[in-house]
């Protein structure tokens, strides 16, 4: 070997070495190594040693021994106790039944039962080290208790400049120790961040389609009403539900898109919960203490008819809207998306089937028809025949009539009735439709049904610009219509009567 490469072993020799005792000397004593836990701890009254030779602050306290856990934060007073109706669950200390996330609650529970201290600062802590360490007005508290009526109280003091970490001392002992941040998910935590944001629940995809009463208001207003159809008067005996508008009166209710919402109701939930409690002052600062929504509907739940109301806000500035319901009595509000309830802003028009006139024929007495310069009331008459068929026989207080063998043109006659469709919102204001109604100028024709139950529905139509007419259902009107089919059913009223094929698909 030769000179120079001895020297550098050497060199680097006295290098490591040196590394080693600047190591031990200054370095190793700032680190915990608890290599001083493997001999035994030198506990104090009520510690034990836990794992890794850490301090346990109080026994270890496993869920099925807890009583309740008492929690003071930031953000209030909460508390988890045993459900007195059923002893093996637990329940939201004045909130029975608000239902929360077992996951978040397990934490709490390892948080509270199981408290592990990364280290022990001191065990004969001053009134000043108290200040120090943020113990003299702690940040946050707990209170577990056992079955077997046994207590211990543990506070929060600062947070380590470090980050990570908590100081925490246990009631009646001078000690403070050094937690874990685990405390963030359990807690310091705020009660609404358990609770489920749930304000619909208990139908299932064998009920929701069950929906009544639906009723929409929308400032106290009513904007919206819907309810079932007896099987008698399904348009499809085939449909698993029908339903009508009762308000706006006189139309059929787009189900599909009813349903779909029903649907969606089935387990609804918002994104998470903003409030859980009575406060007047969070209730107003939620848009909740005037609500500008109000739902409610029956559905067939758990074997019974259960009765819905949910509350909700407008779109607030932070752009989410907030619920309440009865599910949790009206003591949970729920934040929103905008989407989740896209359906209370939703335009009228889409809540309605887009074909008004939707009258099984074969429920139909009579039939008036005006088109301004022709007048007529065409009298149903139903039958069978010898093979249990349907007939239909048509009179007038004209001469015009047909028997059986002829009634193929007034069917198609009935198909164009059947065929006007809604186009959309007249976006009329209330003055300009009671103008174009009551003036009667511009109406283009008025449709009249008379059913065999006695019911009549009367439709007219007003023209209000070249292409649109203002449809009304028994006097009132929401939605336009084409004017050009308006013109057709003109023109098909004098081709029924001349005795011209009708094409029920045509323009004209």
């Amino acid at each position: 070997m030769t000179k120079k490469r001895k020297i550098t072993l050497i060199c680097a020799g006295v290098t490591f070495i040196l590394l080693l005792v600047s190591y031990y000397a200054f370095v190793r004593p700032l680190v915990n190594t608890n290599d001083s836990h493997t001999a035994g701890l030198e506990l104090v009254e009520g510690e034990t040693e836990g794992p890794n030779g850490r301090y346990l602050l109080i026994p270890h306290i496993e869920r099925e021994n807890i009583e309740s856990i008492k929690v003071h934060n930031t953000g209030g007073d909460y508390a988890f106790v045993r459900d007195p109706q059923n002893n093996s669950t637990f329940m939201i200390d004045g909130y029975r039944g608000v239902g929360f996330s077992d996951d978040s609650f397990s934490a709490l529970v390892v948080a509270s039962g199981y408290v592990i201290a990364r280290e022990r600062v001191t065990a004969e802590a001053s009134s000043e080290d108290y200040t120090s360490y943020g113990l003299d007005t702690p940040l946050a508290s707990w209170v577990i208790t056992t079955k077997g009526g046994d207590s211990y109280k543990v506070n929060l003091g600062s947070k380590l400049i470090s980050g990570d970490g908590y100081y925490a001392a246990v009631a009646g002992r001078d000690c403070i120790y050094v937690l874990s941040t685990t405390v963030e998910n359990s807690i310091l935590r705020p009660i609404e961040q358990y609770v489920n944001p749930l304000i619909c629940a208990g139908m299932t995809n064998e009920t929701y389609f069950t929906a009544d009463n639906f009723t929409i208001l929308h400032n106290g207003e009513p904007f919206l009403a819907i309810k079932q159809l007896p099987k008698s008067e399904y348009s499809n005996p085939d449909a698993m539900a029908e339903t009508k508008l009762v308000y706006p009166e006189g139309y059929k209710t787009n189900d599909s898109y009813f349903f779909n919402i029903m649907m969606n109701m089935i387990s609804f939930a918002g994104e998470s919960t903003a409030y859980l409690g009575t406060d007047e002052e969070k209730i107003a600062q939620y848009g909740l203490d005037d609500p500008y929504y109000s739902v409610y509907f029956t559905c067939a739940a758990e074997g019974a008819s259960v009765e819905y109301y949910i509350f909700v806000s407008e779109l607030q500035e932070d752009g989410y809207y907030y619920a309440s319901s009865n599910l949790y009595n009206y003591t949970m509000i729920a934040r929103f998306p905008k989407e989740s309830f896209y359906w209370l802003e939703s335009d009228l028009v889409n809540w309605v089937y887009n074909y008004p006139i939707m009258l099984n024929i074969s429920s139909v007495s009579s039939i008036y028809v005006d088109t301004g310069d022709r007048q007529i009331n065409f009298d149903l008459t139903h039958g069978t025949d010898s093979n249990k068929k349907a007939t239909l026989e048509i009179s007038s207080d004209t001469d015009f009539s047909m028997n059986n063998s002829e009634v193929y043109n007034f069917r198609n006659f009935y198909k164009v009735l059947l065929s006007v469709q809604i186009m959309g919102n007249s976006e009329l204001d209330e003055a300009e439709k009671e103008k174009l109604i009551s003036e009667d100028t511009d109406r283009m024709a008025t449709i009249r049904f008379k059913m065999l139950d006695g019911e009549e529905y009367e439709y007219s139509f007003y023209r209000y610009s070249s292409r649109r007419a203002l449809l009304t259902v028994n006097g009132s009107g929401e939605f336009y219509v084409l004017a050009d089919w308006i013109e057709k059913i003109i023109s098909d009223t004098e081709k029924l009567l001349s005795g011209i094929e009708i094409n029920p698909d045509g323009k004209n």
